[in-house]
């Protein structure tokens, strides 16, 4: 008479007999016995705490450390990305390899720090400054580097030489 599988089939036959004279009721008590749980389901959908916690933490010092690989690997794409304004002419005609690096100092800018800072465009309070020191081929350089939240992701915004530039062959 019924050839649905369903779970609650067993039951569902002991009603039969006396639903054959109810057949609205019966209707309803094959959707309702058949009816997929959906807590499960609905709780399956929903992020958890922990789920939302695993999604990564964007901070300027992993931006950094993404745009040195990046250009080691010299994937001009993946380095654009990193950039707050990814249409920025940016050449590199062979990859940079930095064999270390270490962040000296972090600072978040006040409006005065800013505003302080001759760069077009201009910075603007809560934006990060890193001063950094790279190594290449044992020769020191500092950068300083500015970083400006986007879309939950910090992104490099601009960068400048701190001291004076000196000629640093690359590793070939």
């Amino acid at each position: 008479m019924v050839t649905a599988s369903c779970p609650n089939l067993k039951l569902m036959k002991q009603f039969i007999n006396p639903l054959v004279f109810y057949p609205i009721l019966f209707s309803l008590l094959l959707i309702v016995a058949c009816k997929p749980d959906n807590t499960q389901t609905e709780s399956a959908k929903k992020p958890t705490a922990e789920a939302q916690q695993e999604k990564p933490v964007s901070t300027p010092e992993k931006t950094l450390g993404e745009y040195y690989n990046y250009l080691a690997k010299y994937n001009i794409n993946r380095v654009k990305n990193l950039l707050y304004d990814p249409f920025t002419e940016y050449h590199l005609p062979q990859p940079i390899i930095v064999n270390t690096y270490s962040v000296d100092e972090k600072k978040v800018l006040t409006q005065q720090e800013a505003d302080a800072i001759a760069l077009t465009p201009p910075l603007q309070a809560g934006d990060v400054q890193l001063a950094v020191t790279e190594l290449r081929n044992d020769k020191p350089q500092q950068y300083l580097y500015w970083f400006r939240e986007k879309k939950e992701q910090w992104r490099i915004f601009g960068w400048a030489l701190k001291n004076a530039y000196v000629e640093v062959e690359d590793d070939p």
